[in-house]
């Protein structure tokens, strides 16, 4: 469903919500606007949801995405109905008793993982190729485009396989039980570890380097096995977007974040956590699932979709059909499809409108809540395993954060080593790719697998959202960073640049000094 940028002849845009019920604006996963060529991403979500979620037995129905404005809105559907529910009842006893999750978890690890990244190569393999005329962009900007939409699409049919860790939790008691029960789980997520390994292999070819390396270039010059690491590194990681959307940068195009991920590769490689025996593999795979798959399926897919449009659009401005090569990602993906194929004329004044009324977006604040028409449902009692599986994946989720105490700052510690370090207060990843230097916390509202790069960097992690199964809080574990999450107004309690102090252990951030002078980050 499509939604444009409207107004009147000021400039105002108006705000409408996009069909009947509640939605709210998923700022989580949007600090910005997006542009016309990211709004079918989601085109296959509800469909995903309603399957994935009919497949487990949840209270859920399905949740939908769409953008108004530029703006993601979400609207998530419960299933109102008794007899449907008393007909999830089955699926859902499957998955508690029976442990049908384990399906969903091993075919990814075991299959689809490997068939999903065969499939990113392919595209990838297409934009590495020679310079093409304009019908060969437009399979490839089709292809790309396909990609894009079918990778939310399938990690939304993840979710089932998320169970197993919920479970998992639900049989600690809450606090320090299911903390500890927390720190057994670490280990299991190849797609936040690979990052740092594939960086660490650069940094290892680079050992006896002579000089210090300042570019791309100097690792290829300097021998094969370094070029060798940096083409593995680049090749995983090189086309993912930083922020998870298409208009977004990728590594790629940014070679300084490349090397600063090198230099600090070894920080966190010499205590990434190795898999326990203690805790069954399926239940440790169900734990890593998310984070795992959301970088190939969502990161990756939709930075390959950039690096099409990005070529798209020098074509078509070279043929003259756009004014600005970037108003491409100002129209859908099908129209540039058609402009490619059909030298479609009228394109350029098509997209050059919709980038004028993206800036009018932009300096637009968003409303957090958009109401259509009132629906009006029932809550009927949930059976015994939709109410356990629907609270299990809750528990997965664990969406609410600690409150802070008078005495200080405080939330969910992850880690053991506190550390200290300039602050960098961040709205999203981009931001902080630009900004961030070695030794420097992270201080920002959430994240997300666009920061698997950036995290690498960091000496310490504080979140305002999230909890101890948060995308932050794995991340933390899997890269041994001291880190506070679910800190709230984290953002507007520690001054950007300030001396702070995170100590994991009492789940406890202090600030040491409000206007510091530079200093490098220290582990006790």
């Amino acid at each position: 469903m499509e939604r444009s940028a409207t107004g009147a002849g000021d400039g105002a845009v108006t705000w409408e919500a996009p069909g009947a019920g509640r939605w709210r604006l998923d700022a989580d996963h949007a600090e910005r606007p997006v542009r016309r060529a990211g709004w079918d991403i989601y085109e296959g979500m509800e469909q995903a949801t309603i399957a994935a979620y009919g497949s487990l037995g949840l209270a859920t129905q399905c949740m939908r995405i769409v953008f108004v404005n530029g703006w993601p809105y979400v609207q998530v559907e419960m299933v109102d109905d008794a007899v449907e529910l008393a007909r999830r009842e089955s699926h859902a006893r499957a998955a508690v008793v029976d442990g049908s999750w384990r399906d969903v978890v091993n075919e990814w690890f075991d299959v689809g993982r490997r068939e999903f990244i065969d499939r990113c190569l392919t595209v990838q393999g297409a934009l590495d190729g020679p310079e093409a005329n304009l019908s060969s962009i437009a399979e490839v900007v089709a292809a790309a485009g396909a990609l894009a939409i079918d990778g939310p699409a399938k990690h939304f049919t993840l979710t089932p396989g998320y169970l197993g860790a919920g479970l998992f939790l639900e049989g600690h008691e809450p606090g320090e039980p299911r903390e500890r029960a927390l720190s057994t789980l670490g280990g299991a997520s190849p797609g936040t570890r690979e990052p740092a390994e594939l960086a660490g292999a650069v940094a290892d070819a680079l050992a006896n380097a002579a000089q210090r390396v300042e570019s791309v270039a100097d690792i290829r010059k300097h021998s094969p096995a370094a070029a060798v690491a940096l083409h593995r590194f680049l090749e995983r990681f090189g086309s993912r977007s930083l922020d998870g959307f298409p208009d977004a940068p990728i590594l790629l195009e940014r070679p300084d974040l490349v090397i600063r991920s090198i230099r600090s590769a070894h920080r966190h490689r010499s205590s990434l956590p190795t898999r326990t025996e203690e805790v069954p593999l399926d239940v440790q795979r169900s734990y890593g699932l998310r984070d795992d798959n959301v970088g190939i399926t969502c990161n990756w897919t939709a930075g390959l979709l950039h690096r099409a449009i990005n070529d798209a659009g020098l074509a078509l401005h070279e043929e003259g059909l756009l004014d600005d090569p970037a108003h491409a990602f100002h129209v859908s993906v099908a129209d540039i499809v058609e402009a490619c194929e059909q030298r479609t004329a009228g394109l350029g004044s098509i997209a050059a409108e919709s980038a004028k009324a993206h800036e009018v977006a932009a300096s637009s604040p968003p409303p957090p809540v958009l109401d259509g028409e009132r629906i009006r449902r029932s809550k009927p009692e949930l059976p015994t395993y939709v109410a356990r599986a629907t609270s299990a994946l809750m528990t997965y989720s664990e969406p609410v954060p600690r409150q802070a105490s008078d005495a200080g700052t405080r939330g969910i510690g992850v880690g053991n080593a506190r550390v200290q370090g300039r602050a960098v207060v961040a709205d999203d990843a981009i931001e902080a790719s630009q900004r961030l230097d070695p030794d420097d916390i992270l201080v920002t509202k959430v994240t997300d697998s666009a920061f698997n790069v950036l995290l690498t960097q960091v000496a310490g992690l504080v979140t305002e959202h999230g909890g101890g199964m948060s995308h932050a809080a794995l991340m933390a574990r899997e890269l041994g960073i001291p880190a506070i999450i679910g800190v709230p107004a984290a953002m507007s309690q520690v001054p950007d640049g300030a001396l702070i102090e995170l100590d994991p252990v009492e789940g406890f951030l202090r600030i040491i000094d409000a206007d510091p002078p530079r200093g490098a980050a220290k582990e006790r």
